[in-house]
């Protein structure tokens, strides 16, 4: 059974996500996440040979964020992906 061909709206979303990867400031935005994550897991990491350490939920709260941002972060690339298989859905040459 073929696809359901997206609609106009969910052509425009994407359209507009994929203008961010042109977008300056989204460097910075991954850049200051990356920073944010490897913050993150050095202070869990430092915390977790504590006296108090770490619990399981904690780690598991931190690396549902991080995954998260990367989502977030990925989105352009990824909508331009779906973009791709649109508009050239066997994958043949352009």
């Amino acid at each position: 059974m073929a696809e359901k061909p997206p609609s106009r709206e969910a052509l425009q979303r994407g359209d507009k996500l994929i203008s961010l990867i042109d977008h300056p400031g989204l460097d910075a935005m991954v850049e200051e996440a990356t920073m944010r994550a490897v913050k993150n897991e050095r202070t869990l990491v430092t915390r977790s040979k504590s006296e108090d350490g770490v619990t399981h939920a904690e780690w598991r709260y931190w690396a549902g964020f991080e995954a998260g941002m990367e989502y977030l972060l990925n989105l352009p690339n990824l909508a331009q992906k779906k973009l791709d298989k649109i508009n050239n859905p066997a994958g043949s040459e352009r």
